[in-house]
This record gives C-alpha cells, structure tokens and sequence, in this order.
C-alpha cells in the first residue's frame, strides 16, 4: 500500500476510535477505548516520525508542514498524558478526549487537505510504495509488542 494510502486508512481508524468513544455508555468502556485510541495514535506518530517526516524535511516546500506536524504530535501527546494520569473513574476523561478529538482533528485535516496532496505531487507511485512497505513493516513490528505491553 502506498504511503499515502496507508495514512489516510490510520486516520480513519482515528476518526472510528472517536465515534466509538463517543457513543460508550459507560466510563469502563470509555476508558478501554481510550487505550486502543491512544495505542493507534501513538504508534501512528512513530511511524510518521521515524519514516514520513525526516524524508520531507529536507525537501523545498515541505519544512513548515514537517514543523507543524511535529508541533501537534506534541501537543497531542501531552493531552494524552493527561488523560492517562486522570483518575480511572473521573468522568472529565470524556471532556478530555472530546477536546484531545478537536486536536487531533485539526492536525488530520491539515495533513489530509495539504501535506498529503503535497507528497503525492511530489513523489512517484514506486516511492510512494516503498515508503508505505517500509511504515507498514514497522506498524506490523511495534503493533504485538504495543499490545503485549498493555495486558
């Protein structure tokens, strides 16, 4: 799957996290959720991180994109803390993760509508390939080990 591709489907998996989140009835499943969502999230970061984002870098028209998206990783981490250090029967955890959505909302619409359109444009499909055949290893790499860690 072509890099692009491949982080287009991590955002829906986001987006779905969200929507689930949103209709659990109760906290217990709220938090549960969170942890799936914070898992994704996190792994979805590494990997822009450690593939995407050095590769642009360095290519005319690209830095501030690749600034500001490490600059809402961070602000999307930090959030994410502080819904993990909460209390596990707080009820502010659903106020926290509507406002952490917001975040992350805004960061996805922006690489969606303009960092994405941007890298198709300039990279050709075999790149496009090879950089998604190298995420997708890592994902299938880090995703046991990330679940072997939370049970």
């Amino acid at each position: 799957m072509d890099a692009v591709f491949l982080l287009q489907a991590d955002h829906q998996t986001i987006r779905n996290y969200f929507e689930r989140i949103r209709a659990a009835e109760h906290l217990k499943d709220v938090r549960a959720l969170f942890q799936g969502l914070r898992d994704e999230l996190n792994l979805h970061t590494r990997v822009e991180e450690t593939f995407f984002y050095p590769l642009f870098r360095s290519r005319r028209g690209f830095e501030t994109l690749v600034d500001e998206s490490y600059q809402d990783h961070q602000e999307i981490r930090d959030i994410l803390t502080e819904i993990d250090d909460m209390p596990a029967r707080s009820t502010e955890i659903v106020d926290r993760i509507l406002s952490l959505q917001h975040r992350v909302d805004l960061h996805l619409q922006k690489e969606e509508t303009d960092f994405l359109a941007r890298v198709r444009d300039a990279c050709t499909p075999d790149e496009l390939e090879e950089l998604g055949r190298q995420m997708e290893e890592m994902k299938n790499h880090e995703r046991p080990r990330i679940h072997q860690e939370a049970a």
